[in-house]
């Protein structure tokens, strides 16, 4: 059975086990990096929130012998578990004061990214983009987030400079900065050994000198490559290592960090690109380019060229 067909027999499956009291459709949803995946969404009447669940990790399942019956039953199973975690009623998202300590931003590639930058608020950072974001849940385990468009920043007749300011107090409050050892993550015992960044970067670094690669990240592992926009972070790592960094891209949500005297500039370059194109969803990428920080200028900058765009749209 190929794809489409897989996705139109669980589309009628779930209809029929939900008895006909949802609205049950697919939806193609536009990714990170210009990326597509076709996501099944249940309705009931006057719902203005419903949760996106993709069907791409199904169709995995059924290639690997499950049947469709199952599978919509799982399907439904995770509606329900997501309905628990639903959000506030969206007319919430539309007040400015409602939603401004919950204002954070994400970094993400501008390239890749184009044509939704296209009605989204951003903010240029070397060949990066600086996204911004509201949380409308949080947990222990994940972020619920829709962005903010250039629609709801007319609506909420704030200026850009203005919402930027707002994300830079918030998101080392909403997400904090993390640092691990790199052998840590390796051996999947990230969420075991993360770290304070904002209070124990100096702590770790001295412990572990023999061990030159770190991982920074957030508190949930996740869009957490938008840590090195918090102030005095990559200061503290640098004066903690008593040298300028280098940073490796390791996708969107952590980056590599390492001592700039390690490993030649060259392949490590070589190896980002490499990676990126092999172990790395391409949703997840972040960049190709490895960047370094120096801690006289306190700058952060791409190692190789430097590259900019025009301010913020």
């Amino acid at each position: 059975m190929v794809y489409e067909e897989f996705i139109e027999e669980v589309l009628q499956q779930v209809n029929v086990l939900m008895k006909g009291e949802y609205s049950v459709s697919k939806r193609i949803i536009e990714k990170n990096n210009n990326n597509q995946r076709t996501a099944l969404l249940i309705r009931k009447k006057d719902d203005h929130i419903v949760p996106t669940i993709y069907l791409e990790e199904f169709f995995t399942q059924y290639k690997n012998g499950d049947d469709i019956k199952s599978i919509s039953q799982d399907i439904i199973a995770l509606y329900q578990k997501a309905c628990d975690l639903r959000p506030e009623p969206i007319a919430q998202f539309l007040e400015f004061e409602e939603m401004r300590e919950k204002i954070y931003y994400r970094i993400v590639n501008y390239k890749k990214n184009q044509k939704q930058l296209e009605k989204m608020v951003y903010r240029p950072f070397l060949d990066l983009a600086i996204t911004f974001h509201c949380m409308v849940h949080q947990s222990d385990q994940n972020v619920q987030s829709i962005a903010i468009t250039k629609e709801m920043l007319s609506y909420w007749e704030i200026t850009s400079e203005e919402l930027w300011e707002i994300a830079q107090d918030n998101t080392p409050n909403l997400l904090e900065g993390k640092i691990c050892l790199m052998k840590d993550l390796l051996k999947e015992m990230y969420h075991n050994h993360a770290i304070s960044a904002e209070q124990s970067i100096v702590d770790v670094i001295e412990a572990n000198r023999c061990e030159p690669m770190y991982i920074l990240t957030n508190v949930f592992g996740v869009n957490g490559a938008a840590v090195v926009l918090y102030p005095k972070l990559l200061k503290k790592v640098s004066k903690a290592l008593d040298t300028d960094l280098i940073l490796l891209p390791s996708s969107i949500h952590e980056w590599i960090v390492i001592p700039k005297s390690f490993g030649e500039q060259a392949y490590l370059q070589q190896m980002v690109q490499e990676i990126n194109a092999t172990e790395v969803a391409e949703e997840e990428v972040l960049s190709d380019t490895i960047y370094q920080y120096n801690r006289k200028q306190d700058v952060l900058e791409i190692a190789c060229a430097q590259i900019s765009h025009s301010s913020m749209n």
